[in-house]
């Protein structure tokens, strides 16, 4: 049995990604995006492909820009849930490239949810604004600990990014 079409689409793209075949990843990624009504989930799946393409290039420009297209349409199409969760990526991106951590778009500075509470603590934490990640932390206490996991980091998570910050790295092993 085929799996559908979308399905298909983003099984091809991640099984290229794995083999490192950037040149066919970014040509499906760009295919699927010009496509007459792609579904959301290709859309966000061909922007983070292209991302990691970008990447791999050493055009860090490029896969930010990606990456600030897939958390945009993950927002307005794809999953709202999810949506919270995606700004990650380009902060992980800004550390490890040495540019300044992003702000929050406006929409996630509204967002209640605990994915957005522990992105927007993560995104505070990694550009030094310790006074807000802890206010965030505290925030994020008050809900029940045993979904904190499940959206992508506990307290101490943002603890130890707190710490790192701070260069005290026996906290963070702590």
């Amino acid at each position: 049995q085929l799996l559908p079409t979308a399905d298909r689409q983003l099984a091809d793209l991640n099984l290229t990604l794995a083999g490192r075949d950037w040149e066919r990843a970014d040509s499906l990624a760009t295919g699927y995006e010009r496509m007459p009504q792609p579904g959301a989930r290709v859309l966000v799946q061909s922007a983070w492909a292209r991302a990691h393409v970008a990447a791999a290039r050493g055009e860090v420009g490029g896969a930010e820009a990606h990456l600030r297209r897939a958390e945009m349409l993950q927002h307005e199409k794809g999953n709202p849930a999810l949506a919270a969760r995606t700004p990650r990526h380009r902060v992980l991106l800004a550390l490890v490239s040495g540019r300044a951590v992003p702000r929050p778009e406006p929409w996630l500075e509204r967002d209640t949810t605990t994915s957005a509470l522990i992105t927007r603590a993560y995104m505070a934490a990694a550009s030094g604004e310790t006074s807000r990640a802890r206010d965030l932390r505290t925030r994020l206490r008050a809900r029940p600990t045993t979904r904190l996991g499940a959206h992508g980091a506990t307290p101490e998570f943002i603890e130890a990014w707190i710490a790192a910050r701070a260069a005290q790295w026996n906290e963070v092993v702590r």
